[in-house]
């Protein structure tokens, strides 16, 4: 079985990416309106003056209401349809600031790291594949329809476990598996299910952690009664003549206890 592991390297950084230098220079529109920021206009200069009837302002496209007593009718915004009353007489709306931008891409506008090298061998802590693992439980299609589809079925497979399934959980780096359970676990009596006809068992499944390079990880049943079973489990497979290569190095008892 190849034994693999990720190890945490040590990365370092080289090299600048050039990006073009742009300029962006605002200028008011043509509406006769300030640009944003810009200082407000005085009255003579277009501005409505709080009070100021709409007439006495030509060009000034936002008119204030005057105070409550003031002479004339209260101002309103122009918004460009029909004249309406205290309004500007068609006068458009204020237009924002036109944004010219130029860039010049023969000039150094900033940098960025393009170039990342891996010192695999500079790594201090391994990291066991272990870590990467799933739960592979007797429920649903996990098992049954799932991985295994039987050895007299069409999908292409091995002993009953598909190819794909099987080749996929290698690509994926998966690092242990956990079976039969979780909550499935509780009541999974092992010892006829070693090698059966129709469902993946002991042997099966010790393959199939074998084809993907992870490590099987048991769960047993809870109760003191089954105490014996869960010992003999663990005994055969790490004591089995048959298959030397198998090693067991994880068992759980129950799930979640």
């Amino acid at each position: 079985m190849k034994n693999t592991s990720v190890v945490v390297a040590v990365l370092t950084v080289a090299g600048t990416l050039t990006l073009p230098s742009c300029s962006e220079d605002r200028e008011p529109a043509s509406s006769g309106v300030a640009p944003l920021g810009s200082e407000p206009m005085a009255a003579g200069d277009g501005a409505m003056m709080p009070g100021q009837p709409a007439g006495d302002a030509p060009g000034a496209a936002v008119v204030m209401a005057g105070p409550s007593g003031s002479e004339g009718p209260p101002a309103s915004i122009a918004l460009g349809g029909p004249a309406v009353p205290g309004d500007m007489s068609g006068a458009q709306p204020p237009q924002p600031p036109v944004a010219a931008v130029a860039c010049d891409e023969s000039t150094v506008g900033g940098s960025s790291p393009n170039t990342l090298s891996v010192n695999v061998g500079a790594a201090q802590q391994p990291v066991g594949k272990e870590l990467f693992g799933v739960l592979m439980e007797t429920l649903g299609r996990d098992v049954n329809g799932g991985l295994y589809v039987g050895r007299t079925s069409p999908i292409p497979n091995t002993n009953g476990l598909r190819n794909d399934i099987v080749q996929g959980f290698a690509e994926a780096g998966v690092g242990l598996v956990q079976w039969p359970g979780g909550c499935a676990a509780n009541n999974y009596n092992w010892a006829p299910n070693t090698n059966p006809a129709n469902t993946m068992g002991t042997d099966l499944f010790m393959q199939f952690v074998q084809l993907i390079g992870a490590e099987p990880y048991l769960t047993g049943r809870p109760t003191a009664a089954n105490a014996q079973s869960n010992a003999d489990w663990v005994r055969y497979i790490n004591a089995n003549p048959d298959h030397p290569e198998w090693n067991l190095k994880y068992f759980k008892i129950n799930n979640e206890v």
